[in-house]
This record gives C-alpha cells, structure tokens and sequence, in this order.
C-alpha cells in the first residue's frame, strides 16, 4: 500500500464532495480517484477503541482477494505527525440505488424483475465477500452501494467494512432500525456482526426499493395506536400475501433462525405478477398490482 502525506494528497483535491460531522470527510480528485479524510476526534476514538485497527484494515487491503466491485484503497494518508487520517479509493462514478432505480424507464419500474436482477447482482457481490470473513454493516446506507449508467455496479466506503476479527468501529445503517436487536447470537458473535446482517440488510434493500417500503420502525411502538409495529402490518401495506415471503421476513426480525434469501424468494412471486401483468394488462407499479 503507497502511503502519502495528507497535506500533498489535498493538494490534489477538487471538491468536497460530502461530509459527515465528526466523522469524515470526502473529496474528488483531479485524477478522478476520491479521498476520505477522517477527522483527528474519529481517529483518536477508535485508537481508544482498539489501536490502530482502522489503519491496520486500510493498510492489509491490497491483501485481500474481494470482488472488484467493492471499491479496495490505493494509498493511505497521513499527517505530518504519522497519524494516520485518509485513504483514497479508485475512481467509480454512478447513482446510488435508490436514485438508479428511480432513473429508469417507466416499463422497466413496473416489472418486478428489474429490483430481483440489479439486487441478485448485488447479492453475489455480498456472498462473495462473506466467503473472505467480509461483513457490510452499513450496506443499507443505499449511498454506499452505486451503479452507473451501464449498469455497473461499485461498492464505495471500505472502511465502515468488518473484515475478520477487524474491531475498528463500524456504523450499522439506520435503515437496519434499532441497533439493540442485533446484539444476538445470529447476528453478533464475539463482537463482531455475522453474516446474517447482511442477509437481513439485502431484504431491507429490497422492499425499501421495490416497494417504497420502510421497515427501520418494525418492532418499535405505532404512537397513533399504542401497538407494536409488526412484520404482518408492513406485508399488509403493499398487499404482499405470498406466505413463504412473509416467513422469510418474519425470520430476519427474529433473534432466532436462519435467514434465507429474499431475491430466491421473491422470483417466483415476481414471475406470477409479471405474467399477470403482461397477460391481463393490469398496472403493476414497483412490484404491486393495482387495480
């Protein structure tokens, strides 16, 4: 791994092009490439936290045999101190998912094979990540999964991975809800999230793009009625009434089971909406039959 001083790698910078509040910092490169600059307070927290883990994960990634679409660092950056405080990554420019998916045609919207083949594409990627100790914490944070006008699709932000017995800090999505429900044995070992995270994370994706659908609130309390939200209630909303997919979301919302895929799931329930939908000329918006 090539290590810069931070200050030259500025230098090169064209614009910031986001930031996270005592967090981060990201800026565009005239070569195209993106640099993340941590700020000394996120440094010096996970130095507390567990040494010198994150520099460690930036450093070994050039030593890892991960899909080419997760987006490895290049060059790491430090102070003139030695801290270290930036890493940049590989140039990929693209929509994150859910603007992709709202960027396509019309036709294309209504079929639900569209969300199942992007997301399957996606899945792989996850899988094969898993196989090399990779876990995504973050992965529903929909701007760290991008896809470009091809259809090409780059996973961007390596350093919120949990790779190995990896203990820097990592962020779960808030779309995943509340963090509380995943201090379990499926689905934090020792430590550190398993893979069933991720399983859990592709079926929020999914119904979050298919169907607009938000379940980051399922277990918590409705205030307009007094109720736990349930899984049953959300199926309801989009009148998903396949039994087999209900389960399967059931089961990731429970600190017990095995947590299946959610595209192998759906294909079959994707396959008799579309064909009713070529068949009968209904209207089929975002995976739903309306009348």
């Amino acid at each position: 791994m090539e290590k810069k001083l931070l200050q030259d790698l500025l230098r090169n910078g064209v614009k910031r092009v986001s930031s996270v509040p005592g967090e981060s910092d990201v800026y565009l490169l005239r070569d195209g490439n993106y640099l993340k600059v941590f700020t000394d307070d996120f440094v010096l927290a996970n130095e507390t936290y567990n040494g010198n883990a994150l520099e460690k994960k930036i450093l070994e990634a050039d030593q890892l045999h991960l899909p080419y679409q997760i987006k490895k660092p290049i060059v790491a950056g430090y102070d003139y101190s030695g801290l270290f405080k930036a890493y940049v990554t590989p140039a990929f420019t693209g929509d994150d998912l859910s603007k992709y998916f709202h960027e396509l045609g019309f036709f294309d919207q209504m079929l639900p094979e569209t969300y199942t083949k992007r997301l399957r594409y996606l899945e792989k990627i996850i899988k094969d990540a898993n196989k090399e100790g990779v876990v995504f914490p973050d992965l529903c944070s929909e701007g760290n999964v991008l896809y470009n006008p091809r259809g090409v699709l780059g996973l961007i932000d390596y350093d919120g991975l949990q790779i190995g017995d990896d203990r820097s800090i990592v962020y779960l999505s808030s779309a995943l809800g509340d963090p509380r429900q995943y201090e379990n044995s499926k689905y934090k070992l020792d430590g550190l999230y398993t893979p069933q995270l991720d399983r859990k994370s592709m079926i929020i994706l999914y119904f979050a793009n298919a169907f607009d659908l938000d379940l980051s609130d399922v277990g918590q309390i409705n205030p307009s009625t007094g109720r736990v939200i349930t899984v049953d209630e959300k199926m309801d909303q989009i009148n998903m009434h396949d039994e087999d997919v209900r389960n399967l979301v059931r089961t990731a919302f429970s600190s017990h089971g095995y947590n299946d895929s959610i595209i192998e799931a759906v294909e079959k329930f994707d396959y008799e909406s579309s064909i009713f939908f070529q068949n009968e000329g209904k209207k089929l918006i975002k995976g739903r039959i309306r009348f």
